[in-house]
């Protein structure tokens, strides 16, 4: 196809070869060397006239196929009879075996000479650049990073995106490759841009080209995302982008580079929008060291790199200092002259007032919106009562947690003065079930179940004898969607009650568990429960209002029992079981709620 449109160009007289470009270049030298007589020019633009007609007759001529299948000029009648398809003879398959290599030779020697031309004139140093396009190269580069931090999540086979990530403290690998990629390539183009040097240039663009190409069309879709380019936004933008700067890029190669490459783009004018550019330029971390530093290596001078470093922020501070006076030209007031406040003062006004809604906006708008909570419901609870400091008694988890409305809790009248005071918008509730079976057995110790049995009898210690009500809570909060988003909070509570001297007694029969004489049983109860000379042993201890009904769930990770919550009393009692093979027994205890084997607690768990 490419060889049947340049045969029409030909036809045309559109399409010149590079010899006749050069030729018509020597004749148009020669014709300029000797102008200075009107009959040389005549001979001259008489012969510049021939050679251009045989020139064109040589390309316009209708193209034959030879014997070897390659298209043949034919400028001379007796080059066509030799080497058109007739049914002469004169040519033995001798001499066909020997010309097919020759004219390979030839062919292969002259599409090496014509690619050899083609960079030879790229590459010519002698051309005089009109445009400098290496900032908008620049800008085209800032834009690359852009969409690749943007869209990271076109770039990789992770559907969270690049911020996510980073807040996980996870720094993918694949994005510093890329970016790495990126600032290679921008270093070497400054490189070259500095160096004027074409060829680097010229190399930089072929193997960006390649890469990007092979990157983007091949190793992305098949191998990370999956994805064809066509379903890939962000891969498409980028692509889009990369062209633009391709195109740039081979624009700057065929008009070589300036002569004048130093400087800086900020500081062609003088204006507000030029200051600021060239304030954050100079003032972000490392940029402006990194690029004088390039400028000094790949620079020929005779100023050592600190003197260049003390030129460069020389030119700087005039620059600003050139625009605040330019910026001045426009104000209705001559330097020194005393300005009305209202000019003078406003702006700084308003950067006072900026500096204030930094301190206290977010206070403010986290504290009104509140747009940031979340139902955060338990999902898990432990309760353990422990008797002072000896092992627990009593150790269970839930065995079911269900969801309750405000509407149903306002409702029971019961829990109207408990539940009023929370704003249902703020805080979400539980209804938990405890079994009264503990879950662990009671494996105390003889001489320290004797212990316990002696402090709780002994009635004259001022010390007060505390059971602990410890709580323990879990929570997972979820969005609207009630979809889990990782955030667990783990809450704590503890409630205390003193014993009372009746409730001493109970728990000492029922550690007991057999009868005793009534002066010991009167001793160790004080009386209260003696009956007919002896003192009754009981089987189970009424605990009076250990247990709240309401706990208060924080995001503080406390749990506190509720204001004015009821409290309920349960009834503990110790169960033996004897093993018959070594007269050993496992003992568990038990809470009845009234006639119940089973309590519930309500939890108020505020949103997150």
């Amino acid at each position: 196809l490419l060889c049947f449109h340049r045969n029409i160009l030909m036809n045309f007289g559109l399409w010149t070869e590079y010899r006749t470009r050069k030729a018509e270049q020597r004749a148009s030298s020669m014709r300029s060397a000797s102008s200075s007589t009107i009959g040389a020019d005549e001979a001259i633009e008489q012969k510049i006239q021939e050679f251009s007609e045989s020139n064109h007759a040589e390309e316009s001529s209708p193209l034959d196929i030879s014997e070897s299948g390659v298209f043949a000029n034919g400028n001379e009648n007796q080059s066509n009879s030799e080497f058109s398809i007739s049914d002469d003879s004169s040519f033995s398959s001798d001499s066909d075996l020997f010309s097919m290599p020759m004219r390979t030779c030839s062919s292969v020697r002259d599409f090496g000479f014509d690619i050899y031309s083609f960079f030879r004139e790229l590459l010519d140093s002698n051309k005089t650049a009109i445009v400098d396009v290496y900032t908008p190269m620049i800008m085209v580069d800032m834009l690359s990073y852009i969409v690749v931090i943007a869209g990271y999540s076109g770039f990789s086979n992770n559907d969270r995106g690049l911020l996510a990530q980073l807040a996980n403290n996870e720094v993918p690998v694949q994005f510093l490759v890329i970016m790495m990629v990126f600032f290679g390539y921008t270093l070497v183009d400054r490189v070259s841009y500095l160096t004027k040097n074409a060829s680097l240039k010229l190399l930089s663009f072929v193997s960006q080209v390649i890469v990007y190409n092979v990157y983007l069309v091949i190793i992305n879709p098949l191998f990370i995302t999956h994805k064809l380019i066509s379903h890939n936004s962000s891969l498409q933008l980028l692509y889009i982008i990369r062209w633009v700067y391709w195109i740039l890029s081979a624009y700057q190669i065929k008009v070589s580079f300036p002569v004048r490459v130093l400087g800086n783009c900020f500081g062609k004018k003088y204006n507000n929008f030029n200051k600021i550019c060239m304030l954050i330029y100079f003032n972000a971390p490392f940029l402006f060291e990194i690029r004088v530093l390039m400028d000094w290596l790949f620079t020929d001078t005779t100023l050592t790199f600190f003197r260049w470093l003390e030129v460069e922020d020389a030119f700087v501070t005039t620059f600003l200092i050139k625009c605040t006076r330019e910026i001045e030209k426009g104000y209705n007031y001559k330097r020194g002259q005393l300005m009305k406040k209202v000019a003078d003062k406003s702006p700084y006004f308003l950067l006072f007032l900026l500096l204030i809604f930094i301190i206290w906006g977010p206070l403010l708008l986290f504290s009104f919106l509140n747009t940031t909570k979340v139902p955060a419901p338990v999902t898990y609870a432990n309760m353990r009562i422990e008797l002072g400091q000896f092992l627990s008694i009593y150790d269970g988890s839930n065995l079911d947690i269900e969801e309750v409305s405000y509407a149903q809790l306002l409702g029971n009248p019961s829990y109207t003065e408990v539940v009023r005071p929370y704003d249902p918008n703020s805080y979400d509730f539980n209804n938990i079930t405890f079994d009264g079976q503990s879950e662990s057995v009671w494996t105390i110790t003889p001489p320290a179940r004797e212990r316990l049995i002696f402090t709780l009898a002994n009635m004259n210690r001022t010390d007060e004898f505390l059971l602990y009500v410890r709580m323990q809570f879990s929570r997972l909060a979820v969005n609207s969607s009630s979809a889990v988003t990782g955030y667990q909070s783990r809450a704590i509570g503890e409630v205390t009650k003193a014993l009372t001297d009746q409730e001493r007694c109970q728990l000492v029969s029922v550690l007991c568990n057999s009868k005793v004489e009534s002066g010991l049983c009167a001793a160790l109860c004080n009386g209260t429960f003696c009956l007919d000379g002896m003192c009754k042993i009981q089987n189970y201890a009424t605990l009076e209002s250990i247990i709240p009904v309401f706990f208060t769930v924080s995001n503080t990770g406390f749990a506190t029992a509720a204001e004015n919550s009821q409290l309920v009393s349960v009834n503990a009692t110790l169960h033996p079981h004897l093993d018959g093979q070594n007269s050993s027994s496992i003992q568990w205890w038990t809470l009845e709620q009234g006639d119940e084997d089973q309590f519930t607690l309500y939890t108020i768990n505020e949103q997150v």
